[in-house]
């Protein structure tokens, strides 16, 4: 068994403002079915009309904190994405506001 098999059939929703980063994602999880939203608008409506195993929220540029308090509140597991916001702050907010994990984009 792969170590990515246990992704099969997943439901993952990304969000990102950068085309480039939500293609990327995608191909990455090829074995999940992948929601993509590159605005906290279309975003925050898959969050508050489907259910995720997995939310991966970028910081910046779409309000990304907004974005996990929503998945918080409906239990979805949530991974911050980050390039622009890489410190030692975020990084500490991000597990304080009930991430699972943060993760650059490099």
């Amino acid at each position: 068994m792969s170590e990515y098999e246990y992704l099969g059939g997943k439901h993952i929703h990304i969000v990102d403002d950068e085309p480039d980063v939500l293609d990327s994602l995608e191909d990455l999880l090829s074995l999940c079915e992948v929601t993509k939203a590159s605005n906290f608008r279309d975003a925050k409506e898959y969050l508050r009309s489907q259910y995720f195993d997995l939310a991966v929220l970028d910081i910046m540029g779409v309000e990304g904190y907004d974005l996990l308090a929503i998945a918080n509140k409906k239990k979805i597991t949530a991974a911050m994405l980050t390039a622009h916001a890489l410190s030692p702050e975020n990084l500490v907010k991000s597990y304080k506001e009930g991430a699972a994990s943060y993760l650059p984009k490099e």
